[in-house]
């Protein structure tokens, strides 16, 4: 079996401004793969962009939309990097303040 890396779960509380994914995952933040997954008290949408521009609730790369009656949308999947060439810190996150998201993924070893 070919290994997948080793599993690891964040959940990120947001602070009303964009934030940067923290690297705080095994090998140092490089990542073979992660989802995000909206947190299904949120009442809000969950932006996602990469560190090359500002992230805002007009300028994004992905939204998650809120849930509906408690059910967060489907979880939204980054990636199968074998070779462990993305950073989880070059993802940058945003949603409302106290709100979150759960992050399931594979670090790179």
């Amino acid at each position: 079996m070919a290994d997948v890396g080793f599993p690891f779960h964040l959940t990120i509380t947001f602070s009303g401004s964009a934030e940067a994914l923290p690297e705080t995952v095994p090998g140092g933040g490089r990542i073979r793969s992660m989802m995000l997954h909206v947190d299904p008290a949120n009442l809000s949408v969950v932006y996602i962009g990469g560190k090359n521009r500002a992230l805002t609730s007009s300028d994004w790369g992905v939204r998650l939309p809120a849930p509906v009656a408690g059910e967060p949308c489907a979880p939204f999947p980054i990636g199968n990097f074998q070779d462990g060439s993305v950073s989880i810190q070059g993802h940058y996150v945003l949603g409302a303040v106290g709100e979150k998201v759960h992050l399931f993924g594979h670090a790179y070893l």
